[in-house]
């Protein structure tokens, strides 16, 4: 019998599509350090300059061809790192290819080509996984089990409030410029965080969002808000609260009330794991510190393991 992808005598083979800021920052150094897996390959249009930055990620093979990425029989996932308005075809071919797909969100710009990435990853029996980090920060799986356990009771109100820092120097410099087009983006900044916030949500209360009702900024330029807010209602009958977009000083949280308590939680959500959390019940607050950690390494294995 072959040993299985991801094991500690074989490592899962990933293959990075795209070298921007986040690649950098987080995705290739994460699965540098990950457990499981080991940076095989790297795509990019730029080959000279992504050999020299995952230099640190063990000397990968580049490849400027998505198709020749794609008959590569070194690779067994590849991590989605490239503009939203790809996504769907890049899905697809992969799905048609046989390999396991992790995607940064958004998956798609549209449902319609959501559930057609969706379908195609089914029919190949390949995985397909959506870049949700913030899932994956110990802090917020503790809040999961609070609420699953009861101790809040019904769940009324649920706040998640997610926006990137644009006071002072923005780490890395300025976003790409196919984050500033609506039409490759899918959308303005509630795009980039927004989407965490609502996920964030859906995974630590089970609930989803029947309604909404949005307000958002006038930025002048049709879908390229900076600020959005949403007031939701939930599956299990809770409203909620859902900020994403930009703000010079953001204090982003996650908070969820019941008929019995009150959870909540800071410093968490962004791109490093730990944080404060706090629980407030009929016999006081308790918090608790969770040391900072890596969300994305965590991520990362935790796709590994499930394929």
């Amino acid at each position: 019998m072959s040993t299985p992808a991801g094991s500690d005598d074989e490592p899962f083979r990933w293959a990075i599509v795209g070298i921007g800021r986040h690649t950098r920052r987080f995705i290739g150094p994460a699965i540098a350090e990950s457990r499981l897996g080991v940076v095989a390959a790297v795509c990019s249009s730029r080959p000279d300059e992504a050999a020299e930055v995952s230099r640190d990620w063990g000397e990968p093979a580049v490849y400027t061809s998505y198709d020749d990425l794609l008959a590569c029989p070194g690779v067994d996932a590849l991590f989605l790192v490239s503009p939203n308005n790809r996504h769907s075809d890049q899905v697809k071919a992969a799905a048609a290819a046989g390999k396991h797909v992790l995607c940064e969100k958004p998956l798609a710009n549209t449902p319609s080509d959501c559930q057609e990435m969706v379908e195609a990853c089914a029919k190949a029996g390949v995985a397909l996984g959506v870049g949700f980090h913030l899932r994956h920060n110990i802090v917020h799986e503790r809040a999961r089990e609070i609420v699953a356990s009861g101790q809040l009771g019904e769940i009324k109100f649920v706040s998640a409030r997610y926006a990137h820092a644009t006071g002072g120097t923005t780490p890395g410099g300025p976003p790409p410029a196919w984050r500033r087009d609506p039409g490759q983006a899918g959308g303005g900044s509630f795009i980039g965080t927004g989407v965490h916030a609502i996920d964030l949500l859906r995974y630590t209360t089970g609930a989803e969002v029947v309604a909404v009702t949005v307000a958002a900024d006038d930025n002048g330029v049709a879908y390229a808000e900076q600020s959005l807010l949403a007031s939701a209602k939930l599956s299990n009958g809770a409203i909620a609260s859902i900020h994403g977009g930009n703000l010079p000083y953001p204090a982003n949280e996650l908070v969820i009330s019941g008929t019995t308590g009150t959870v909540r939680c800071t410093g968490s959500v962004g791109n490093h794991g730990g944080g404060l959390l706090e629980v407030i019940t009929q016999d006081g607050e308790q918090a608790l510190q969770i040391e900072r950690h890596n969300v994305y390494v965590r991520e990362c294995d935790d796709f590994a393991a499930r394929v």
